[in-house]
């Protein structure tokens, strides 16, 4: 076997002679004749030019390639690509943090497999850049589909898989590498991953958390999940009607993104502080600061030390479960903490919707175009975004809790499921729902899982203090369920006509469960009904939680398109377009007036149409 071990070097002088020495090493305890050390530097101007060529001049079989100036993160891959001459490379950091020693097991892992990818058990960087990696990671695997763990440690590939790669990624962004995971797997390459160790770096700093890099990798990415597609569905045929459902996927959340940055972004700014999210990140902040947010005595001072208005509420509004699970976001400060969040809100919900729109409804381009794009194109969902509401994230767990319900995982759909205790007001009667279809599919593992997964959160948030529930539930009950301005059905209807009102929504909740309770609990038309409807019950909700409607609406585009593609893809145009045209047109009425109550109609008009839609398929048993 010819082996070429490829390290790309930016200003490494501190650690790359170190780690020549250690790959000369380890090749000489191996068989791999005709292999060599390929140096890439990229531009460097701290003297790790002229160090390579003394390392080369020194050791037999080490080559250096120079960029005159620096190409970044992918120039300086496709080089290494492009110059090795072995029938593998080893692609390893200069940094030296990569020991030379695993490559002996990378090499035997190779056997059958085109790339190997390493998969370090633990990591030895700072906070923010191991927070910037998982960033990433987690963007990329939702924008590309990519199952792996993560792909940006050490990993070996067959030369002959990338010589057949018209690869894109070029400059600084850092893209290379998923892009070539993704083109093998369209291709049907062999990807296996191989636990390995990661030393904290000798010397040197990364370069990877640099903003201009960041932005930049972001919007590549963006780019490559369209492109990539394209690419792969001409090169193999099998895959196109996957690839046309993805282009229209991220084509429609791409437009979706343009429309909420470029129109709300500036809002945002202005008010995330003294907003919902201030509040969200404020609870474990406290925490963190050895404060109890549910002391009323407390709460306001530790808000305004952060720099922050008071509340209506005498302590922190969300439950003591929550405060514990957010505590790595109040670690952080809070700008950084709302980009995060927002970030990983915004993978979540695309991640779950694609794989809803994948499995239901695949080859109904209209579904996976229009559906993303009311995610972010809607007043839902631009009330989230500037907000830094929980809506996003929800979106995700609903996706995954009705997708593991169908496939039986029930240890991944428990822990989804807790997801929806942020806002539990929301999910009482769709939690009876799918504890329903669960025993209907005789998925009892589920069932005790989530069970125990619930009665973990609430046994954890009691390290708070025994006292922090009944605190909560005290100040924050009143306030919620004595809201008239809500957006539920009793606040709006009495409002228009006071008792009668709320005595005939009262009736239209009974008419809307008599009709939910005609669906088979074992089929998929099931969920998708108790989600809007469920929505419609709860006690206090605001117009932005109504995002968490468009998973029903994936799942019954692709029912529906099971009998008529024509009438899913009458269904989508029709709903997509009054979640995205009609909530706006009724925020427009609730701010004329002061109030939001009448947007209710959404959730009632989509609850309407999905049980219209879906009630020839109300006694099928598939999921």
């Amino acid at each position: 076997m010819r082996l070429t071990i490829a390290l790309p070097a930016y200003d490494e002088i501190a650690s790359l002679e170190g780690v020549v020495c250690e790959a000369r090493d380890v090749l000489a305890t191996i068989d791999t004749s005709g292999s060599e050390i390929l140096i890439v530097d990229d531009g460097s101007t701290d003297g790790t030019s002229a160090l390579a060529d003394q390392l080369v001049g020194r050791y037999p079989g080490g080559r250096v390639v120079h960029h005159p100036t620096n190409r970044g993160f992918s120039g300086a891959m496709r080089t290494s690509f492009r110059s090795a001459r072995g029938e593998w490379i080893f692609l390893a950091a200069a940094d030296g943090q990569t020991p030379m020693a695993e490559l002996p097991r990378f090499l035997a892992s190779a056997d059958g497999a085109d790339i190997v990818v390493g998969v370090r058990a633990a990591r030895h960087d700072g906070r923010v850049r191991t927070l910037l990696s998982r960033g990433f990671h987690v963007i990329a695997k939702a924008l590309l589909g990519l199952p792996q763990r993560e792909f940006s440690s050490a990993l070996l590939f067959r030369k002959a898989l990338l010589d057949a790669m018209p690869l894109r990624s070029d400059g600084r962004a850092a893209t290379i590498l998923p892009e070539i995971l993704f083109r093998a797997r369209a291709r049907g390459g062999r990807i296996v991953e191989l636990p390995i160790t990661q030393r904290p770096r000798r010397a040197g700093r990364a370069k990877g958390g640099d903003p201009s890099v960041i932005v930049s990798t972001l919007l590549r990415l963006l780019w490559l999940a369209i492109v990539l597609r394209v690419d792969e569905a001409r090169a193999v045929p099998a895959a196109r009607r996957r690839a046309i459902d993805d282009v229209a996927f991220f084509g429609g959340l791409a437009l979706g993104a343009i429309v909420v940055v470029t129109l709300f972004s500036e809002y945002r700014g202005s008010i995330l502080a003294g907003g919902d999210f201030g509040i969200i990140w404020s609870g474990p902040r406290a925490l963190l600061d050895g404060a109890n947010p549910y002391d009323p005595l407390s709460w306001t001072a530790d808000r305004l030390r952060h720099g922050m208005a008071p509340t209506n509420s005498p302590v922190y509004a969300y439950p003591p479960w929550v405060a514990v699970a957010l505590l790595p976001l109040g670690a952080l400060p809070f700008d950084l903490a709302a980009i995060a969040w927002t970030a990983f809100g915004i993978a979540c919900a695309a991640s779950g919707l694609r794989a809803v729109l994948r499995t239901y409804a695949p080859g109904l381009p209209v579904a996976h175009a229009l559906i993303p794009f009311a995610l972010l194109a809607s007043q839902p969902g631009v009330a989230t975004f500037f907000s830094g509401q929980f809506g996003f994230v929800l979106v995700g767990a609903i996706a995954a809790v009705a997708l593991f319900a169908r496939s039986d995982r029930p240890l991944r759909g428990a822990l989804s499921s807790l997801v929806l205790l942020a806002k539990p007001q929301y999910f009482v009667l769709w939690g009876w729902a799918l504890l329903r279809t669960l025993v209907a599919r005789r998925q009892y593992l589920f069932v005790g899982a989530t069970v125990a997964g619930a009665v973990g959160v609430l046994v954890a948030s009691l390290a708070i203090g025994r006292g922090a529930l009944a605190s909560w539930f005290g100040a924050v009950g009143p306030i919620a369920v004595g809201d008239q301005t809500a957006t539920t059905l009793p606040a709006a209807l009495g409002e228009l006509v006071g008792p009668p009102g709320i005595a005939a929504a009262v009736a239209a909740l009974f008419v809307g469960l008599a009709l939910g309770l005609r669906f088979d609990p074992r089929g998929g038309a099931w969920l998708a009904v108790w989600i809007p409807l469920s929505s419609l019950a709860a006690t206090y909700a605001r117009s932005y939680d109504q995002v968490v409607l468009l998973p029903s609406i994936a799942i019954a585009a692709g029912i529906v398109a099971r009998r008529s593609r024509r009438g899913a893809t009458v269904f989508v145009a029709v709903t997509a377009a009054i979640f995205s045209l009609g909530s706006i047109l009724l925020y427009a009425l609730a701010a004329a007036r002061g109030r939001e109550d009448t947007s209710v109609a959404l959730t009632a008009v989509v609850f309407g149409l999905v049980v219209a839609s879906l009630w020839p398929d109300r006694r099928d048993t598939s999921g």
